[in-house]
């Protein structure tokens, strides 16, 4: 407690009061996933028959009651490039190219009295690839220089820029405020934001890791001005086009020598970070075994340079697949392996005082961002096992035996049992590290389910016999030859003349003879699916995960 009132009176920079701080284990994404500084975000053009407008679409594209124009019509109908407005004359939504971007085109969205619903970026420019000495061949990738606006999800906003801006929760009225850009799924899934509870007007530093709060402290002070930081920020992002010189691809000549040509490669650096004093950013793209492919970040709040306060620090080498989505567990693969260290908490001089950490090495792709309740297991699992879960079946546990397979719903993991004790009401299961059992009774409050299989057979009904066509070998002409004539011209010298003499040989067309195949009736076989049963019987076996009790 000593140490931590120490920490409070060193926070200069937005956290002069200190009243607490809470590790978080809460399963609410509080940031939607999708969506969030998703460029293709698109909201839907309104279809003016859906909508039951009073107006003379088909034939003038204009407003039953006042002539005025709702958008102009041509072979394509409504189109993106063609903008709507409404009954009164204002502008809808429509494209509109930024006019200090040039070549951008920005889907705009007003209301009816003129306030803005949807600003965003829909065409970006693109840039030609161009040579590289480190990597062959890159190509830029465009980030806007004006703020965009939108909802991704029902009640939520975001506003700013593809780096910084701010995030309005609409359900608990939160507003984070800061660096994004981390945040995006494949590339470090987190990052350290400025939060704004407005109903309990409170101000907090909060670390957001897989969209979810995972560290809070109360703050003091302004939210971070994110045009501010823009400016403060240099911002560099390409992606590599091509194949990647051999010195990057050697490394997995046993994993099918593979060319790390799609990787994004970017630094996001305050640009006084030596000497910050203030929240920042350090953010670089350094190879490890492959081009771009380690992501090394440090965010938060720093004075003179290093990390004092809230902070995190993280380093992922992406493995394989440098655009995993992590929102998108059904896509992992087990050589899918990432190397994950994150540390994250309170700093003080740059080293950590009170954090959590994840460590993970060569692992596939699993849930492992939040800190697991059961010891000896490293991660969760996204997906259930197969199988059907039957709740409340209350199966004893004097009916399970050692070796049986138990799934642990609060970590989505399946483990194997490693002991039953009916004297201590107890069971014991194996789990991520060797020599470390979980042991649950009856104190355990949440669901555990034993595996248990169930083998039927289906019965089908069949033809017990199968009518095939039979067919005899006859020899038949099948065609003719092509008949030829050859000619032949001399001449026979002579005393007095010469005499041309002309011979013709033809050859006339003859048939030509092969053996065919000439139908010959039918014949009946034993089906062989059946062997003249008359029906078949498919086995098949299902997994059942049945709800244990203890008793």
């Amino acid at each position: 407690m000593k140490l931590f009132k120490l920490l409070c009176s060193l926070f200069a920079f937005y956290t002069s009061v200190c009243s607490g701080q809470r590790f978080i284990n809460d399963d609410e994404k509080v940031i939607p996933r999708d969506g969030l500084l998703n460029s293709k975000y698109v909201k839907m053009r309104n279809n003016p028959e859906s909508l039951n407008l009073n107006l003379e679409f088909r034939k003038k594209g204009i407003y039953y009651s006042n002539g005025q124009l709702f958008s102009k019509t041509d072979k394509k109908g409504i189109s993106l490039s063609n903008p709507i407005y409404y009954e009164n004359g204002n502008f809808w939504n429509g494209l509109i190219e930024d006019e200090e971007d040039h070549g951008l085109m920005r889907l705009i969205e007003l209301s009816p009295d003129g306030a803005p619903i949807v600003d965003i970026p829909y065409e970006k420019p693109t840039f030609k690839p161009e040579k590289d000495s480190k990597y062959g061949m890159r190509e830029a990738q465009y980030h806007i220089k004006n703020p965009k606006m939108y909802s991704p999800t029902e009640g939520n906003w975001y506003y700013g820029y593809d780096e910084v801006g701010y995030f309005q929760n609409g359900k608990h009225n939160y507003i984070f405020t800061g660096y994004f850009f981390p945040m995006i799924s494949y590339y470090s899934n987190g990052s350290v934001l400025f939060m704004e509870d407005v109903v309990a007007k409170k101000n907090y530093w909060v670390v957001v890791l897989d969209n979810e709060i995972k560290f809070k402290i109360e703050a003091e002070g302004e939210s971070p001005d994110i045009v501010k930081l823009k400016e403060n920020t240099d911002f560099e992002h390409y992606k590599l086009v091509g194949a990647v010189p051999y010195i990057f691809t050697k490394n997995f000549s046993k994993r099918g020598g593979l060319q790390y040509h799609d990787n994004h490669c970017f630094s996001l650096i305050t640009k006084n970070i030596a000497t910050l004093n203030g929240y920042g950013i350090n953010y670089t793209t350094p190879d490890n075994l492959a081009p771009c492919d380690e992501l090394n970040l440090e965010i938060g709040v720093f004075k003179n340079g290093k990390l004092n306060g809230v902070g995190m620090q993280s380093q992922i080498i992406r493995g394989h697949d440098a655009r995993y989505d992590w929102g998108t567990p059904s896509l992992a693969k087990d050589d899918q392996d990432y190397t994950v260290h994150i540390v994250y908490g309170i700093f003080e001089d740059g080293k950590p005082v009170d954090v959590r950490k994840i460590d993970v090495v060569n692992s596939p792709i699993k849930d492992f961002w939040d800190v697991i309740p059961i010891a000896g297991f490293k991660h969760k699992d996204y997906l259930k096992p197969s199988g059907t879960l039957f709740p409340n079946t209350n199966i004893p546990l004097n009916s399970i035996t050692t070796g049986d397979e138990l799934f642990i719903e609060e970590i989505t993991r399946t483990a194997k049992v490693a002991s039953v004790d009916l004297e201590k009401n107890s069971i014991s299961v194996y789990t991520d590290t060797p020599g470390i059992l979980a042991e649950f009774d009856a104190s355990y409050d949440k669901p555990l389910y034993v595996r248990s299989f169930t083998k039927g057979a289906q019965t089908q009904t069949c033809a017990t016999t199968i009518r095939r066509p039979k067919y005899r070998k006859e020899s038949q002409q099948i065609g003719t030859t092509t008949p030829t004539i050859k000619s032949n011209r001399y001449v026979v010298k002579g005393v007095y003349y010469d005499k041309i003499v002309s011979t013709t040989v033809s050859s006339p067309a003859k048939p030509i003879y092969g053996i065919v195949d000439v139908f010959d009736g039918y014949e009946e076989y034993i089906c062989t699916a059946c062997n003249g049963k008359g029906y078949v019987s498919k086995e098949f076996t299902n997994t059942n995960w049945r709800q244990i009790t203890f008793d």
